[in-house]
């Protein structure tokens, strides 16, 4: 399988921007005006690679894109993302791929057959796009399976298998994997890659766009990892490799406490409630005195103990913590 970064995109320091010009430029060639705006920025200029940069005056850091063909052109990847490092970019997405000539490792039914039976995991999300014809030309484009979301709502993950061939008009042969990591995947993704030689480089690349994701038979263990690993699934794994990167969430303590009172608590109240309830009584208004004079007597202790709530009050809103969110 070919690997290769096929998308890169960073936010850099508005000062650097006249060095980070200089240097995709020595690369791609002079930058153009581009007369209007890109992404939230206002003003943007481009290379004729299809690589962009843009920015808006008032705004502390920029914006760069670098395309695939872009990617081709500016050299080792390696360099390429350690030099932009160097100029203070952070990575806010980066874009890997494989690519199976043959189609002897990745088969596009198989994969949706996998997805169909439940047997990916890592994801909830899955939409298979049958091919379709162009209406003017009767030719089939783009079939693909995709998993996950982009945006906010998604996990930084975005995995895509699809038709190279059909995508690129015969140009590229075979099944392409790719996997469009952003936001804090992104910038572990890309700080994992830089620094490395060339071969590393592409090692390691391999083994993210494998750990993006994974196919073992629901039903064989109730571990994840005791699952069998679907066939077809482990001989990518074995030209690839797998590493997988998590997203530890750090949870605030008080958070952390509403939360265990939520799940401990709010049935067996409910139930007190509805009993108070059966016998003539206001249920709710019983609770609430019981956790208020609960709570009188808990912060009397407190104090006695000498505690103090420090940060903790204001370590998330209030209407966050009753939502439960």
């Amino acid at each position: 399988m070919t690997i290769g970064i096929d998308w890169y995109n960073v936010t850099f320091p508005e000062v650097q921007r006249a060095t980070v010009v200089e240097y995709v430029s020595a690369k791609l060639g002079a930058a153009v005006d581009r007369g209007r705006g890109a992404n939230t920025y206002a003003c943007s200029v481009g290379w004729s690679s299809g690589a962009q940069l843009a920015w808006t005056p008032e705004r502390a850091e920029g914006w760069l894109s670098l395309n695939s063909d872009s990617l081709a052109l500016m050299g080792e990847p390696s360099g390429v993302l350690t030099d932009l490092a160097s100029f203070g970019a952070a990575c806010t997405r980066v874009d890997v791929a494989a690519d199976d000539a043959t189609g002897k490792l990745l088969d596009l039914d198989e994969i949706e057959r996998a997805a169909g039976a439940g047997n990916v995991q890592g994801f909830r999300r899955c939409d298979p796009r049958a091919p379709v014809a162009n209406v003017k030309t009767g030719e089939l484009e783009g079939r693909g399976i995709y998993f996950g979301r982009r945006g906010r709502d998604g996990s930084g993950r975005f995995v895509r298998f699809y038709d190279k061939g059909l995508e690129s008009k015969g140009a590229v042969p075979g099944v392409r994997f790719e996997v469009e990591f952003s936001g804090e995947m992104a910038r572990m993704v890309s700080e994992t890659l830089i620094d490395t030689t060339p071969e590393r480089f592409l090692a390691k690349a391999g083994r993210l766009l494998a750990g993006a994701i994974d196919f073992r038979e629901r039903g064989t263990h109730r571990h994840h990892a005791r699952m069998a690993v679907l066939p077809w699934w482990d001989a990518v794994l074995q030209e690839l490799g797998q590493c997988v990167l998590t997203i530890r969430r750090v949870v605030p303590a008080l958070q952390r406490a509403c939360s265990y009172l939520r799940q401990a608590w709010r049935r067996n109240l409910a139930k007190l409630a509805a009993s108070v309830d059966a016998a003539g009584q206001d249920g709710r208004a019983f609770v609430v005195e019981l956790v208020g004079r609960m709570m009188d007597e808990g912060r009397e202790r407190n104090q006695a103990a000498g505690w103090s709530p420090g940060a903790l009050e204001l370590c998330i809103d209030r209407q966050q913590l009753l939502s439960g969110a």
